[in-house]
């Protein structure tokens, strides 16, 4: 099979180049001026592996998001997108309305700075709804919503209406969840009165994932655990 060019040129011998490689100086002037594409962009990865098109992807984000089909998507990586809105408003929207899933996959958006390597970028948390079904009523508060949602990542936000306390059916909290570990069913609570209770985690609007060892990043038919029952 024919080399290509840079296998080519990774085998050209230049010598000892010493002191004579250059270094050039971006001054911050320059930075602020590509920050302003920059704050137009956001950077998705594909989390499962499914076959798909960039363009279908495209339009049916579009939708999704409503937003202008000037949309541009940019593949940088290995299922790794650069997504670059129309205005700020949009990214906005997109950003603080995750999940987004594509074909049941899920698509982790992140922020960025402009000034790493997008090649490299790795997306490893996405934040969730999750229900806290099994609290008593008198514990629906904010602060057991905080206790129990650390028990799965990092809390953003407890749903409560704008109160102490939740008189609804289930706690519900907004966490930063770890795509590439195994999601948690639920955990133990331990009342000072001496009752121990188990809270179940149900997960709003999730993607494809492992039923056997939980992860998001495959299906069972590719999972480890599952190849070796």
């Amino acid at each position: 099979m024919a080399e290509g060019l840079e296998d080519l040129m990774n085998k050209v011998s230049l010598g000892d180049v010493g002191d004579d490689i250059a270094e050039v100086f971006i001054d911050e002037d320059t930075v602020d001026e590509g920050k302003m594409f920059d704050r137009l962009c956001l950077v998705g990865k594909l989390i499962l592996r499914k076959p798909y098109s960039i363009e279908a992807m495209r339009w049916a984000f579009i939708k999704a998001w409503q937003v202008s089909q000037n949309l541009e998507v940019q593949e940088i990586g290995d299922r790794i997108f650069l997504f670059r809105f129309q205005s700020q408003f949009e990214r906005a929207k997109v950003f603080l309305r995750q999940p987004w899933f594509f074909n049941k996959a899920l698509l982790v958006m992140a922020d960025f700075n402009g000034l790493e390597q997008l090649e490299d970028h790795q997306s490893e948390r996405c934040p969730f709804w999750v229900q806290l079904h099994g609290v008593p009523v008198g514990l629906r508060i904010k602060k057991v919503g905080w206790l129990l949602g650390n028990q799965l990542g990092d809390v953003i936000e407890v749903d409560s209406k704008g109160n102490n306390s939740v008189w609804g059916k289930w706690l519900k909290v907004q966490v930063l969840v770890h795509v590439f570990k195994p999601l948690k069913r639920g955990c133990w609570m331990n009342i000072a009165n001496g009752n121990r209770i188990w809270i179940t985690f149900k997960f709003e609007k999730i993607p494809d994932l492992c039923f056997v060892c939980g992860c998001l990043d495959h299906t069972e038919k590719d999972c480890v655990k599952a190849i070796a029952l």
